[in-house]
């Protein structure tokens, strides 16, 4: 459906076909459809050249919502950085982009009128994750601006020090580098995201209780249970092993006001309160497979205003939701999931184009029927369709495995086969000095070990945590 979409003359994906100019938000979420299913753009040009593009457009750094759409795709389709490498000029709007979303983060004073929307928050906090290195073990309490302990480096080792902002005006104060103030300005951002979303999670579960439809509002709990469960995972890495051993054992301790973990302040992983919410939020899917407006993208007049585009897309909801929670916690709710999804079998929108081609794709539910597919809706369609189809197929595997007494991938542990003894092998059966261990290792283990670790995208697997794939499809069609 993409690829009627794809402007060869710009290398990048337009609203509609011919458009003249290149559509930001449709190249970033045709991106990340990308990610989502990358084995069906085998044919298509590669991620980095569509993100060169898209790093080269006249796009709006200084707004939050495509500055963290450019960073995601950045982050999730080209983890080398090989994009911002190549361009000086692409990195320093890569870093104004980063400047710009650290300045949208939550603010403690705000309370409930925060001045973005929970979508927006939403996406500004994963877009502050991908800039963090998982493999470094921070104490947030050391990285924060003003603090006396030196900040250990936590952000990707593979972004360019010049695609990062300086320290001052990341909010990481006037002592350290580029890496040590963004790095500071990024966890204190997630920590307040992770705050923000949680009081929320709480006030709209309230308003549902309570049956207060007035106040009670399905995006914002929808965004602020996907902001909430997506920064407590991330930050999880960046908490040392001992701290992490302590919250568990003693999971009560609360020293400030939602409790500590890990040794920083965050609100407590609370499972009952997230499959309650998730509960929620698929009970207000309506009999047609779609969640209400509710709260608009943009809380502020000026951007987005068009009715068509100023509310969450369904299809957008739902491949966020299947992205960012457990499989398991989503199988309670595959009649939703099943009913979202025949809702997108029946509204394909075809379109004859001036060439003779037919395009087919979609239309968001809140534009006026009338009118071909568009580039944005359909990339957010293809994302769903894709995270969903990802979804059943973890799910049977899980209960094939379950049926048949069988066990899933685990991490590898070479340590049992390096015990084995090995054995020579006679000279016509593998060649002069050849041994068993070393000719099952050639021609059966390493090859399949290539198999597992290639992406059809052409994506690297970086030892910092970075590298192909995403949610629940990942990058490849078997475990490494």
């Amino acid at each position: 459906h993409m690829s009627g979409f794809f402007d060869q003359r710009t290398d990048s994906f337009a609203i509609t076909p011919g458009a003249p100019r290149l559509s930001v938000t449709t190249s970033a979420f045709a991106l990340l459809a990308l990610d989502a299913d990358p084995w069906a753009w085998t044919d298509g040009p590669a991620p980095v050249t569509v993100l060169s593009a898209l790093l080269a457009a006249e796009w709006r750094a200084n707004d939050p919502f495509q500055a963290a759409l450019v960073v995601v795709s950045e982050r999730m389709l080209d983890p080398a950085a090989a994009a911002l490498a190549s361009s000086p000029a692409s990195q320093a709007k890569f870093a104004l982009a980063v400047e710009t979303i650290l300045a949208a983060r939550p603010r403690r004073r705000a309370g409930r009128n925060q001045r973005e929307s929970a979508y927006m928050r939403y996406w500004t906090a994963r877009a502050s994750t991908l800039l963090l290195n998982p493999d470094a073990a921070v104490n947030v309490e050391e990285c924060r601006p003003g603090a006396e302990a030196p900040c250990q480096p936590s952000l990707h080792p593979s972004i360019p020090a010049a695609a990062l902002p300086a320290a001052k005006a990341a909010g990481g104060g006037e002592g350290g580098g580029e890496g040590e103030g963004c790095a500071a300005a990024v966890l204190v951002a997630l920590e307040r995201s992770c705050e923000v979303a949680f009081d929320d999670v709480c006030r709209q579960l309230a308003y549902h209780a309570a049956g207060d439809t007035s106040l009670f509002d399905v995006v914002v709990l929808a965004y602020s249970l996907l902001s909430y469960v997506h920064v407590s995972d991330a930050l999880r890495s960046y908490v040392s092993p001992s701290r992490l051993a302590a919250a568990a054992a003693d999971p009560t301790e609360s020293r400030e006001r939602d409790g500590r973990f890990g040794g920083f302040a965050l609100p407590p992983r609370n499972e009952k309160l997230i499959r309650a919410a998730l509960a929620a939020v698929f009970g207000e899917l309506g009999g047609n497979g779609l969640w209400p407006s509710g709260q608009p993208i943009f809380t502020t007049r000026g951007r987005g205003n068009d009715v068509g585009n100023a509310f969450v897309f369904s299809p957008d909801l739902l491949a966020s939701l299947i992205e960012t929670l457990p499989p398991e916690a989503m199988r309670p709710h595959l009649g939703a999931v099943a009913s979202h999804t025949a809702w997108l079998a029946s509204h394909v929108v075809e379109e004859l184009l001036p060439t003779g081609g037919r395009l087919m794709g979609w239309r968001s539910s809140h534009l006026p029927p009338e009118g071909g597919p568009l580039g944005w809706c359909t990339a957010q369609a293809v994302r769903c369709a894709a995270r969903s189809r990802a979804l059943v197929r973890t799910l049977l595997c899980a209960d094939v495995l379950a049926e048949l007494g069988g066990r899933p991938a685990s991490a590898r542990d070479l340590r049992p086969w390096s015990r084995l003894l090995d054995s020579d092998l006679p000279g016509g059966a593998g060649g002069g000095g050849a041994t068993l261990k070393g000719t099952i290792e050639g021609k059966m283990v390493e090859p399949l070990l290539a198999l597992a670790a290639a992406d059809p995208l052409g994506r690297p697997r970086l030892a910092g945590g970075g590298g192909v794939g995403g949610g629940v499809s990942g990058g490849g069609r078997l475990p490494a």
